[in-house]
Formats: C-alpha cells, sequence, structure tokens
C-alpha cells in the first residue's frame, strides 16, 4: 500500500484479511538528496511517478519538451538528481 492513508492504524491488516494475501507499505527505494524528507509513503506514488518519467524520458530520447538545449524536462531532470 502507499499514500498517505496507508499510514492509517489497522489499514495493513484490514487490507490483508479483505485481499487475503500479504499486504506492506510501501516507501521509495533508490533516491538520494532528499531522501530523509521523502523516504514515507505519503510520496512515494509521486516519487515513482517522477522516476517513471525520466526513466521513460531516457528510454525515447529527445521530447517535444526538450527542443531547445536546457528544457523544461532537463531543468526538472536535473534538479530531481540533485535533491533525490
Amino acid at each position: 500500500m502507499t499514500g498517505g492513508g496507508s499510514m492509517i492504524d489497522g489499514c495493513v491488516e484490514s487490507a490483508e484479511r479483505v485481499l487475503n494475501m500479504p499486504v506492506r507499505i510501501g516507501v521509495p527505494r533508490d533516491i538520494v538528496g532528499l531522501k530523509d524528507v521523502v523516504a514515507s509513503p505519503q510520496f512515494t506514488n509521486g516519487v515513482g511517478l517522477l522516476k517513471y518519467g525520466i526513466r521513460m524520458n531516457e528510454i525515447r530520447g529527445r521530447s517535444r519538451f526538450e527542443s531547445r538545449k536546457g528544457g523544461m524536462v532537463d531543468k526538472i531532470k536535473r534538479w530531481l538528481e540533485d535533491y533525490l
């Protein structure tokens, strides 16, 4: 489970009972920089989406947002690399 709601007392046990399978609380992994700030379940979805976006941008190459040097994606990527 991820997100702030996963930190509610008894949430994991309830999910295990309803889903009839093991459940755990997810936290962001493989981050550097602001790790102590974003290393909690409430930031897992956001950090995961940012990391996914960066990876997809690298796989696909230059995007429409990177039409010139120092484009928006480059700026966001540099910021994330510096702080995460």
